[in-house]
């Protein structure tokens, strides 16, 4: 097998590989039952949106977890800040 970014064995500058062409002859039937009497397309359906909806909760979770932190962070570091001006103006205790 050729390394990746090298040419293919069968293409050599005298003979350059060929692009692909599809042809689509005819569209896709339409299936005979519909959405909601078909049980494994329905099952689908929820296991998409199941999926969207984790997926969404997980992310503000995460968001907001994020934002807390940062806010815990903030205030430490302002504390901090505090307690050394006032030891620098009121001086060593």
């Amino acid at each position: 097998m050729p390394e990746p970014g090298t040419p293919a064995a069968t293409e050599t500058p005298e003979k350059p590989r060929q692009p692909i062409s599809v042809v689509v002859t005819a569209m896709p039937v339409a299936p005979k039952t519909p959405i909601w009497r078909d049980s494994a397309r329905i099952l689908a359906v929820a296991a998409f949106l199941l999926s969207l909806m984790t997926g969404s909760y997980t992310a503000y979770s995460t968001w907001k977890t994020q934002k807390a932190d940062e806010i815990a962070k903030v205030d430490s570091m302002i504390s901090v800040l505090l307690k050394r001006r006032k030891a620098k103006i009121d001086g060593p205790v």
